[in-house]
């Protein structure tokens, strides 16, 4: 039976219920823990967020909450741990990196693949670690985000491989993917963000068309004035062939939970081996 690994431990995918599949119960930008003006009451914020997470689970379902708040971004796992004892609602945590615009600091830019991929092994299998303590709290699944900043009015630059990505953005993604297969496909799953000023949405990208990537330029998103439903239709659908998996309802959610993610990964690998 496949299992969902949430920060109490791992749960069997059929009491996932309804799942929010991005929410932040606690977010600062890299350095804003150590301002002066962003201290906390530990237990005052622990139960009023656990109060709303009780509600949601009360008024509308919401078992579980997949909280996308990476490494660098303030990630609290304690916190996670006591609002989900406090509220009875599931929280599955990540680990990986924001965009390098944003995010990853610079600790971790030198690090290898290697390295890299041992830490999101770490975070996944024994713990995740907070203030210097390794609190045995496991993240469930791992994030990875590309882009520029949210108020940015130029596309991000050309980077690796002719692509808008950062050298260091490239070695995370190549990371995630070995982390992934390294566990065994079991639980965890790569959740891919990838942003850019030219189109805000996540995007597949179609190098052999268009000489700037994209799926042709009449079909540029800056240069069409509304996105058209075949067009959507079709990169989901291209979305899904290269492994990644969709869920618009409870049902169709609960599914992909339970789908075996050795392959998708398989994909991922071979993708960023080849460049």
């Amino acid at each position: 039976m496949a299992v969902i690994r949430t920060v109490l431990g791992d749960v069997d995918s059929d009491r996932a219920g309804v799942t929010l599949a991005h929410e932040h119960i606690l977010y600062a930008y890299p350095g804003a823990d150590l301002d002066h003006r962003t201290q906390f009451d530990f237990e005052q914020v622990a139960g009023q967020i656990a109060g709303v997470l009780r509600a949601g689970l009360d008024d509308n379902s919401v078992a579980t909450v997949v909280e996308m708040t990476p490494v660098e971004v303030y990630r609290h796992p304690p916190l996670m741990r006591a609002v989900s004892e406090r509220s009875g609602v599931h929280i599955i945590a990540v680990t990986g990196f924001f965009p390098q615009s944003m995010g990853i600091p610079y600790y971790w830019r030198r690090q290898t693949v290697e390295e890299l991929t041992q830490f999101f092994v770490t975070d996944l299998t024994e713990g995740m670690i907070f203030q210097a303590q390794q609190t045995r709290i496991r993240a469930g699944a791992i994030k990875i985000a590309t882009g520029g900043e949210g108020v940015a009015t130029t596309p991000s630059p050309v980077g690796v491989h002719g692509r808008r990505i950062t050298n260091i953005e490239d070695r995370i993604i190549r990371a995630a993917a070995h982390a992934q297969q390294a566990v065994g496909g079991r639980g965890q799953q790569v959740a891919c963000r990838v942003r850019d000023q030219e189109h805000p949405e996540p995007v597949e990208r179609q190098p052999e068309t268009g000489p700037d990537g994209w799926p042709g330029d009449a079909d540029h998103p800056v240069r069409q004035a509304e996105h058209d439903e075949g067009r959507d239709r079709r990169d989901s659908q291209a979305l899904r062939a290269r492994g990644a998996q969709q869920a618009s309802g409870r049902r169709e959610l609960e599914d992909a939970l339970r789908v075996a993610d050795q392959e998708p990964a398989d994909r991922i690998v071979a993708q960023a081996e080849l460049g």
